[in-house]
């Protein structure tokens, strides 16, 4: 069995989504598909002995879609800004042509100042103001019914289309021929919502797709390709397994791949969320877009561009945005057979009226107002407003919530999973304590370690010597300082005497992760492999310890198909799976990018006592 992710184009409403999905689920070979209309993306797990990628997407394209080629990041943003600058200029120019057109539409038995011939241009103005906005504004969703009708579906721009040119053409006739009552601020109105709302729509879609092209981004590296003794920059998605390259401190791994020779020490928070760095040496593996801290590496690459372990977190953050909760799934069958329903519902209308009445155009307006009353108009105003106010208090208090969906989902969250490192606690070691032995100040030790740190990169040293400014404490002069690679520091005080740190010896320094606040009651999952946690987790009862980034998206996953509506709260790129697979994914204000991108609400101020406002 194979998988296959790709966009779609063309989509304008959740029955163009199940249109295509009952489409590719028709397919011989195919076991699963779904098309999620918010991101426009179509999951599809087939037999590759069945069929092939190209049939996959011909059925696609036969339905009158588009597939979207790929492209790189750059040439994606670019392609979506133009698209969204297209949608809001359409949208901006029917709001402003519509506005006289309502305003004349109230006054149509009112003349205006000036006639031609002794014709009021009050309908006239109408007519041409509210011409441009259906008929050229609007052109995209007629194109989009009529390639609907040419595989005999319809969707929402079929009722819509349909709606706004009745009541156009039907306002026409009624200015020429008939008494004068007229819908052009009807048809215009509901055309002005609808790019309205497409461009809203567009704008989410690209943020949602943010979170996966940062992740992608870590990875965009040279590396230092060593061949025949000759070293050459390329880029590090050209790498092949056993590739051999050369990695300086302070550089990004470019590639998966293990230590031939060098020793150092690798910042692997992006993939742990632990914020000690772990000692590298020959045999050991490494994994791209991790920071190489202290020491020059040689290493073989095992993997490298979609295949690292980096473009499978990004793959996982992906599948769970695509992934549908059971409502939007009830919501797409419903959308599925609802524009039938309402057509069929038009039709009777207007067959009813003409039977009872003997004039066909007795039926023209109550199937009108059938079909423009099923227009999502006023949910095209509500739920924005709502929206709008939401975010509002929201930002006031400190907390951006990114989409309104988050709204939907919020009321009957009752679990919250949080990712401890960076989000309980501090992300970064501090000194907790200073065990001196008989006859040593910890004043005097924690000076000599400060002298000794200074020199040094490692994040230990960094907590060392805050510690000391903090208190005071002024470092030693070391001179000789040596540092080896994953065991420690070494030098020489004024008076000859060695000190070293890092081994066991003379002290113990105890560095620990502070949290951030005690929280008297929280909620947590998971299995327990090392037994019940402590005071670090601030009450929490059950933790699940040394998780990967998928062990995380998995965890959030179990307790969703027990029926559990889960909130993640974290901050790390590690996070991001589950942020994004969790049903409100609450990303703390002080994380990464990656990780902000990836959750629904954000707590600016990086305190998790907020996560119960949010």
């Amino acid at each position: 069995m194979s998988t296959v992710n790709f966009e779609i184009s063309g989509m304008h409403c959740a029955s163009c989504a199940m249109t295509n999905e009952r489409s590719l689920k028709k397919l011989p070979g195919v076991q699963y598909a779904s098309v999620n209309y918010a991101r426009h993306i179509a999951s599809v797990e087939y037999d590759e002995t069945q069929i092939g990628i190209d049939a996959i997407r011909e059925a696609v394209i036969k339905n009158g879609y588009g597939i979207v080629k790929k492209m790189t990041a750059e040439e994606r943003r670019f392609a979506e800004k133009m698209h969204r600058r297209v949608l809001a200029t359409r949208a901006v120019v029917s709001l402003l042509l519509s506005a006289p057109v309502l305003f004349l539409g109230m006054i149509w038995m009112a003349p205006l100042p000036w006639e031609i011939a002794g014709i009021n241009l009050n309908p006239l103005i109408q007519a041409v103001l509210g011409g441009i906005v259906i008929l050229w504004m609007g052109s995209g969703i007629h194109r989009g019914m009529f390639a609907r009708l040419k595989t005999g579906g319809a969707n929402m721009d079929t009722l819509v289309s349909i709606g706004v040119l009745s009541a156009f053409f039907y306002s026409l006739w009624e200015m020429f021929f008939g008494r004068g009552h007229y819908y052009f601020e009807t048809g215009a109105l509901i055309v002005a919502l609808i790019l309205t709302g497409r461009y809203l729509e567009a704008r989410s879609r690209g943020q949602a797709g943010e979170a996966v092209e940062k992740l992608m981004q870590l990875g965009e590296v040279n590396a230092r390709l060593i061949k025949d003794g000759v070293e050459t920059e390329i880029p590090a998605a050209a790498l092949n397994p056993d590739d051999i390259v050369f990695v300086k401190p302070g550089e990004r791994i470019p590639a998966d791949a293990e230590v031939i020779s060098g020793e150092s020490a690798a910042d692997e928070s992006m993939l742990t969320g632990e914020s000690m760095p772990v000692t590298k040496k020959p045999g050991d593996q490494v994994f791209a877009a991790t920071v190489n801290l202290n020491g020059a590496l040689t290493l073989k690459t095992l993997k490298s561009g979609g295949d690292t372990v980096l473009s499978q977190i990004a793959r996982m953050v992906e599948a769970a945005q695509s992934k549908k909760a059971p409502a939007e799934k009830l919501a797409d069958k419903i959308s599925g057979i609802f524009v039938p329903i309402v057509l069929a519902i038009a039709l009777l209308t207007f067959t009813g009226w003409y039977l009872y009445t003997g004039d066909p155009t007795a039926g023209i307006i109550p199937a009108v107002t059938v079909l423009v009353i099923a227009c999502p108009c006023a949910l095209g105003l509500a739920v924005p407003t709502a929206v709008l106010v939401g975010t509002g208090v929201g930002a006031q208090r400190g907390i951006i919530i990114k989409n309104g969906e988050a709204f939907q989902k919020s009321y009957n969250i009752d679990t919250a999973v949080f990712d401890k490192t960076g989000t309980l606690t501090m992300g970064k070691p501090t000194v907790t304590d200073i065990l001196a032995a008989d006859g040593i100040t910890e004043g005097r030790i924690l000076s000599v370690a400060a002298g000794l740190e200074k020199y040094s990169e490692h994040p230990l040293a960094s907590a060392v010597s805050a510690h000391a400014n903090l208190t005071g404490a002024l470092p030693e002069s070391i001179t000789g300082f040596k540092s080896d690679a994953g065991k420690g520091v070494s030098g020489f005080l004024n008076d000859g005497t060695s000190v070293s740190l890092g081994n066991p010896g003379l002290c113990e320094i105890l560095l620990q992760q502070t949290i951030f606040c005690n929280q008297n009651r929280s909620t947590g999952a998971g299995q327990r492999p090392h037994g019940t946690s402590n005071c670090a987790t601030g009450g929490i009862k059950e933790v699940i310890a040394e998780v990967l980034p998928q062990n995380k998206a998995d965890a959030v996953k179990e307790l969703q198909q027990r029926g559990k509506r889960v909130a993640f709260i974290g901050d790390g790129i590690n996070d991001a799976p589950a942020l994004a697979q969790a049903d409100i994914g609450i990303a703390v204000g002080t994380g990464t990018d990656i990780a902000i991108e990836s959750g629904s609400v954000v707590i600016m101020k990086g305190s998790p006592k907020k996560w119960r406002k949010s």
